[in-house]
């Protein structure tokens, strides 16, 4: 009856795509592993490709204790789709920013689907990947003219979970 949860802190770029550090959107530096068992919730060997943030822990694993999570958190439950109970996650997406610290303010702000990568900085959009294609984010779409309109929609996106959370590129 013990759920068992293996994680670590996020991966450091050496040297990948010229960065050191822990400090950018890619998915050397983003990524963090999440292992869970719990033999009574969750079917064995199950492996979710959908993005699940740290926020989202503590509500999915009260949610497979049978344990309300209090209203308010940042995070969302994942629990009926980790248990194989929904068909979809609860949201298709990880919020990631870098506002201060060892970036120049104001930093960076990013969204990460299963399938893209993409990421701005406050003076214009930064950069796009199609993990899909290019998991090795070896080619940055943001500047190819055949792709504007996904520019466009990933940042509107991005705006809008950026009003959404109360995150500004003004420092207050």
């Amino acid at each position: 009856d013990t759920i068992v949860v293996y994680s670590s802190d996020h991966g450091d770029m050496i040297g990948s795509q010229g960065y050191k550090a822990k400090r950018w959107p890619h998915e050397e530096s983003a990524r963090v592993p999440f292992l869970i068992r719990y033999p009574h919730g969750m079917p064995a060997g199950k492996v979710i490709a959908d993005p699940f943030g740290t926020p989202d822990v503590y509500p999915t694993l009260a949610g497979l204790a049978g344990v309300p999570a209090p209203a308010g958190l940042d995070g969302v439950d994942f629990s009926a789709y980790f248990a194989g109970r929904a068909a979809q996650p609860p949201r298709d997406y990880v919020y990631m920013e870098m506002a201060y610290a060892y970036v120049p303010w104001p930093g960076w702000r990013a969204i990460r689907t299963r399938e893209l990568m993409y990421a701005r900085t406050v003076d214009s959009p930064w950069l796009l990947f199609d993990l899909a294609k290019d998991p090795w984010e070896m080619n940055n779409l943001v500047k190819d003219p055949t792709r504007a309109a996904l520019v466009r929609q990933m940042d509107e996106r991005l705006s809008r979970l950026m009003e959404e959370t109360g995150d500004s590129w003004v420092l207050k």
